[in-house]
């Protein structure tokens, strides 16, 4: 599996457990990760191109969804838990992680957590509210201003696993899924 880069410079692929990256252009090829434990399971760039988003199983057989900072090599293991997590994407706007895990007895189900710890409960009603009226002058003001540039992405990992909110339920699974 390969992923684009969202300028389309560079390409991410995984072979012999080790994640590369090669700049289209000059053909340039680097190694940014080795996983002795079977590699990695891409999903895609974060928006400004800085970040990859994995899955990867380390030596316990623990299945986690991490980010990557290309630049500097730092990962970050976004969802923390015992249960196999997988299939992360990021939402468009960079602030969330949508994953796969087993956590609900075993069964495959989707998960949103905050990449960022939280200030205010989101499901206080007038929090929501707030953040819906927000929502639409912001999309207001991009309409206005045409297509701004992807915010960097903000990481803080202490407390992930705790914003960690489950989105479905029940005795089926979800087999796959796409944000749109």
């Amino acid at each position: 599996a390969y992923e684009w880069s969202p300028d389309s410079e560079r390409i991410a692929f995984v072979a012999a457990n080790r994640l590369f990256e090669v700049n289209v252009a000059s053909g340039r090829t680097r190694e940014l990760a080795y996983n002795e434990n079977r590699g990695f399971s891409l999903s895609e760039y974060s928006a400004d191109g800085e970040w990859l988003v994995y899955s990867r199983s380390d030596l316990d057989e623990n299945g986690e969804v991490y980010l990557f900072e290309v630049d500097s090599g730092r990962e970050v293991n976004v969802t923390q838990d015992p249960f196999r997590d997988y299939d992360g994407v990021l939402t468009p706007d960079g602030t969330h992680i949508v994953f796969r895990s087993a956590r609900d007895a075993g069964t495959a189900h989707l998960f949103v957590a905050s990449l960022t710890a939280l200030d205010e409960d989101p499901d206080d009603p007038v929090v929501t509210a707030r953040d819906e009226d927000g929502a639409e002058e912001a999309e207001e003001a991009e309409e206005d201003e045409g297509e701004a540039a992807p915010e960097p992405l903000a990481v803080d990992p202490d407390g992930i696993r705790e914003r960690a909110k489950q989105l479905t339920s029940g005795e089926n699974g979800v087999g796959s899924y796409f944000l749109s």
